[in-house]
C-alpha cells in the first residue's frame, strides 16, 4: 500500500504542497539569524548565567525599550510548568521560553539585546534581578 494514500485528504491538499514551496527570502533570513544569534547569545550569556537570569534580563530589556510587554505577554504562560504533589507550582525549564521570546524578536531587536548585554555586562546581574516591578507585567518565573 502506498503511504501517501493513507494520509488524510486535508494533509494531502493543504500541508504537503506547502512543504514543497520555497519560503520567502525574508523568512529564510530570519530563521538563519535566529539560529546564529541564539548561538551568540549562548556563547556570550548562557555560558556565564542561567537561563532564568537571561530570560528575566530579556523581559526587563524589552520593558525598558518599549515600556510594555504587549508583543510578548502571551509567552508568560508556561508550557513547561508543573504543579508538584505538594501543590507547589514550579517551572521545569526556561530554555523553551527563552527561545520563544527570542523567536518573536526582530533581527534588530536580537542584535540590540546582545549589544546591550555586552555594553552593560558588568551590570547584567542587576538587570536580570530587576523583576517586573510594574503593575502591567507578568508574574516572575
Amino acid at each position: 500500500m502506498n503511504l501517501f494514500q493513507t494520509l488524510p485528504d486535508d494533509i494531502k491538499k493543504y500541508i504537503i504542497p506547502f512543504t514543497y514551496k520555497t519560503q520567502p527570502i525574508k523568512l529564510q533570513e530570519d530563521i538563519i539569524h535566529f539560529h546564529n544569534s541564539y548561538a551568540e547569545l549562548k556563547l556570550i550569556l548562557l555560558s556565564q548565567y542561567t537561563h532564568v537570569q537571561v530570560y528575566d534580563a530579556l523581559w526587563n530589556w524589552f520593558y525598558l525599550r518599549y515600556r510594555s510587554y504587549n508583543r510578548i505577554q502571551h509567552l508568560a504562560e508556561c508550557s513547561s510548568c508543573v504543579t508538584t504533589l505538594s501543590g507547589e507550582f514550579r517551572c521545569t525549564s526556561r530554555n523553551p521560553k527563552l527561545r520563544a521570546v527570542w523567536a518573536i524578536l526582530t533581527k534588530e531587536e536580537r542584535n540590540s539585546f546582545i549589544m546591550f548585554c555586552i555594553e552593560y555586562q558588568h551590570k547584567f546581574p542587576i538587570l536580570s534581578q530587576w523583576l517586573y516591578l510594574h503593575e502591567d507585567t507578568p508574574a516572575s518565573y
